[in-house]
């Protein structure tokens, strides 16, 4: 049992991680503006509504690696052919993406492919992580 929470835990963290890293990189391409007042709402809505689709396209990336990278840590660390835990990481990421589109607002494709992508992702890398030679004799629980 601990060490499923664990897993959950670290799985968190690493999806984290990974989203935060994308996103840096993202940054990079796609920097904020000098001037922008990262505590006025409106303006970062105004810089978010003039971004490319690109930047989107690797914002939603980094949410999908995330999870999946969330979920197939999970279940490495769990060793067992679990899918609780990455189920429980998809929502809590979808969670944090939620928010995220509820604080400021985003376009709807984007919204809505977003919104999709965290529990299926965390899921796959649960089960890619089941190939692993230490998760394949477990028992399904």
């Amino acid at each position: 049992m601990a060490r499923r929470v664990l897993s959950v835990f670290a799985g968190l963290l690493a999806g984290f991680f990974v989203v935060a890293i994308v996103e840096a990189l993202n940054s990079r391409l796609h920097p904020w503006p000098a001037d922008l007042d990262k505590s006025d709402l409106e303006a970062i809505r105004l810089h978010i509504a003039s971004l490319p689709a690109a930047a989107f396209a690797v914002v939603w990336l980094a949410h999908a690696l995330g999870a999946l990278v969330a979920g197939f840590v999970c279940v490495a660390i769990s060793r067992a052919m679990w899918r609780v835990g990455p189920i429980v990481l998809g929502v809590l990421l979808l969670s944090a993406g939620v928010t995220n589109l509820v604080m400021i607002p985003h376009p709807w494709a984007f919204t809505v492919a977003d919104v999709l992508v965290y529990i299926p992702a965390a899921l796959f890398g649960g089960a890619l992580a089941t190939r692993l030679p230490a998760n394949r004799n477990e028992v399904e629980s």
